[in-house]
């Protein structure tokens, strides 16, 4: 926007050809200062991206009083200075927020990316540990049939090399043999 394009020295008009209306900033770099936004910013309805602080719209129209005082319509030096001062401002500004932005989509995605992989991790040692405790069950059950079998025939558990061997007794050799 160029202090050409203010005629009534009031507000400026935005990109949707519309009067621009001031709204006060919120953010803690620049709170409460006043800019100028489309009108229809604050609706449901598209709106184009017009972004003008007060303070430079102020200095744009004294600098557009002082180039009509002129005579030959052209801006002056500390005109285009002052807006392209104002220019380079907000774009850094811009940048600033745009950087901030990525570093906490940055920071977020590593969370995220951390929580699967610690997720997984659970999921991993829980379903481990579940096996483990279904083996040590099922032995148990093992356990307690073959020392029930032991008891109602009478015979001994002897353990080998992962194989299980069944003796009869000593003493009950000679009493009952072996059905």
């Amino acid at each position: 926007m160029q202090p050409q394009d203010v005629i009534d020295g009031v507000a400026p008009k935005c990109f949707c050809e519309k009067y621009a209306i001031s709204y006060m900033s919120k953010t803690d770099t620049n709170p409460n200062r006043l800019f100028f936004g489309c009108p229809l910013l604050k609706v449901t309805e598209a709106h184009c991206k017009f972004f003008l602080w007060v303070n430079d719209h102020i200095v744009r129209v004294r600098a557009g009083e002082a180039t009509m005082g002129s005579g030959d319509g052209k801006q002056s030096d500390v005109g285009k200075y002052l807006g392209m001062d104002n220019l380079i401002d907000h774009v850094e500004e811009r940048i600033a927020k745009l950087e901030k932005l990525l570093n906490k989509k940055s920071r977020e995605a590593e969370l995220r990316k951390k929580a699967r992989e610690a997720a997984a991790r659970d999921m991993e040692a829980s379903s481990t540990t579940d096996v483990a405790v279904e083996v040590e069950c099922k032995l148990e059950f093992v356990h307690g049939v073959l020392m029930a079998y032991c008891r109602s025939y009478q015979v001994l558990p002897c353990t080998g090399l992962g194989s299980v061997i069944v003796q009869q007794r000593p003493s009950d050799q000679t009493a009952n043999p072996k059905p």
